[in-house]
């Protein structure tokens, strides 16, 4: 059951609508046109703000997330969808976008100063997270996360 984690996390939070709208409703005024959301997944996120947006791309270095974001963004010609890393990305974003994404990467801080490089000058980056380290648990290692975030590792 572990292994099929991913995905049935994936389609179970697809359908969270109501709490996706929350959370754009909180973080609204920092989301400015020309938007990058790193690791993308299904594109859940990107369902809950992409009518109020001209200029989007999303990127998933995982290929199975990758095929499924072309399968369903297919008709959105003003989303732009890329199989990479933000290393790979040459562009520069007004708003970069991790949601859930940050706690896979085993880089994280070197993963942030790249994210920095790709934001545009009064620019914002809107990171979401799992919080408090002191409650990760085998769950947690089990889905690929290397860690949890206390709100000090922002603030350095």
């Amino acid at each position: 059951m572990i292994e099929k984690y991913p995905e049935i996390a994936l389609e179970r939070f697809d359908k969270a609508n109501f709490w996706i709208l929350y959370f754009f409703f909180k973080i609204r005024k920092f989301l400015k046109d020309g938007i990058l959301e790193v690791g993308a997944g299904c594109g859940s996120f990107t369902k809950g703000y992409m009518k109020n947006f001209q200029s989007i791309t999303l990127t998933d270095a995982d290929n199975s997330s990758y095929n499924l974001l072309k399968k369903n963004f297919i008709n959105e010609k003003k989303i732009n969808i890329l199989n990479s890393d933000i290393k790979d990305i040459d562009n520069r974003f007004n708003t970069l976008l991790y949601f859930n994404v940050l706690e896979h990467i085993k880089e994280d801080k070197l993963e942030i100063k790249e994210a920095l490089e790709k934001l545009n000058y009064g620019g914002h980056l809107i990171i979401l997270v799992p919080a408090h380290q002191k409650i990760y648990s085998k769950l947690d290692k089990a889905v690929g996360h290397y860690r949890r975030y206390n709100i000090n590792f922002f603030n350095a």
